[in-house]
């Protein structure tokens, strides 16, 4: 298929070229050895309104497609892998689910976070079911106006520096009927939330032995995706707001890190 691009397109791809060139270049091999977090390359990337370039104008981001941002992201891995991941995640991933089905709240959270400078963590993985998402044992209980979500993830992309998680797992309601794989949003500090340690992303990492649990309000959830008995369909229902609570001290380690849930 022949991709002929626009000449914005080419504008754009030819500015990020640019940027990658004169200051990611030469920095790469140095964080892929010391596994440093790049906060450099991220601050260049939100001066240059590469952070959340998929964002509406509407929520202060550059309101570009998903092409548009494949463009930068293939420009940023092309001279480091660590500033090109960290573009994907600032477009696409948990913010845009968070755009995409978050209620007013929650988009202007995400927005505000992102725009800021935050790479959001999606917490799917975990160590025994891996990325299958429909084997997760990860679970939420219903109580009263709040969820109580036990479990344990894994292998979570920059989960250490991350502000913003995108947390599924599976929906019980207050009868402990199960009601299908749900998305919860977690600060950074939400009590229960515990970040592990740093792992190389190419490792073979522990995890914790026993089971934890964390809080969440019911505001913090973003959506449902229920599965129907025998529909093989993932069908998203409506979230309700957000709120934010709380910070922790940044970790100056990348790579991934485990995240689990202790009891409060």
């Amino acid at each position: 298929m022949d991709m002929k691009l626009s000449p914005e397109q080419l504008k754009l791809r030819s500015a990020a070229r640019e940027l990658a060139e004169a200051e990611f270049a030469a920095r790469a091999a140095e964080i892929d050895r010391t596994e440093a977090y790049p906060f450099d390359n991220v601050a260049a990337l939100k001066a240059a309104g590469f952070m959340g370039y998929t964002i509406p104008k509407s929520y202060g981001g550059r309101g570009g497609s998903y092409f548009e941002a494949a463009l930068i992201i293939e420009e940023m891995a092309r001279v480091c892998g660590a500033t090109g991941r960290i573009t994907v995640e600032a477009n696409m991933g948990a913010i845009s689910a968070v755009m995409q089905y978050g209620t007013e709240k929650q988009k202007r959270l995400g927005a505000d976070l992102v725009l800021s400078g935050d790479k959001p963590a999606i917490c799917i993985t975990e160590p025994e079911a891996g990325s299958a998402a429909t084997e997760m044992t990860t679970r939420a209980d219903k109580r009263g106006n709040s969820y109580v979500i036990r479990g344990k993830k894994h292998w979570i992309t920059g989960g250490g520096v991350s502000k913003l998680h995108l947390i599924f797992a599976r929906v019980f309601d207050g009868r402990g009927e199960e009601q299908g794989i749900g998305g919860f949003l977690a600060l950074k500090g939400t009590p229960g939330l515990i970040i592990g340690n740093a792992n190389p992303p190419w490792a073979s990492a522990a995890f914790p032995k026993r089971r934890s649990s964390s809080k969440i309000l019911k505001s913090r959830r973003i959506c449902w995706c229920c599965r129907r008995a025998g529909s093989g369909a993932d069908l998203p229902t409506s979230s309700t707001p957000i709120t934010a609570n709380g910070s922790a001290p940044e970790p100056s380690r990348s790579g991934s890190r485990r995240v689990r849930l202790r009891r409060p």
